[in-house]
C-alpha cells in the first residue's frame, strides 16, 4: 500500500506514518518500490518474522517476571489491574 493507504487503514496522520515508514525502511522491515509518483510498501517478511519473534520472546520473559499466578482460573493476571 501507499501512504495514504495505509494512513486511511490506520489512526496515523501520514506524514508521522511517512516517517516511521522511512524507519522501518532504514532497519529492513519494509521494503519500498516506486509505482509511478508513489512509494508503495511492503513487509520485509524475513526480517519481520525475526522481529515477531524477538518480541514474542520478550514478552514471554516480560510475563513470567510481571504476573502472578490467578487464584481464580489457574491462569495469569496483571497485579496491578483489578481483578473482575
Amino acid at each position: 500500500m501507499n501512504v495514504t493507504e495505509l494512513a486511511n487503514h490506520t489512526a496515523i496522520e501520514q506524514t508521522n506514518l511517512s516517517h516511521a515508514l522511512k524507519q522501518l525502511e532504514d532497519a529492513e522491515f519494509v521494503r519500498s518500490r516506486r509505482q509511478g509518483k508513489q512509494k508503495v510498501y511492503s513487509l520485509a517478511t524475513n526480517n519481520v518474522a525475526e522481529l515477531l519473534k524477538l518480541i514474542d520472546k520478550h514478552a514471554k520473559e516480560h510475563c513470567s517476571t510481571h504476573l502472578k499466578p490467578c487464584c481464580c482460573s489457574g491462569g495469569k493476571h496483571d497485579r496491578n489491574k483489578n481483578h473482575d
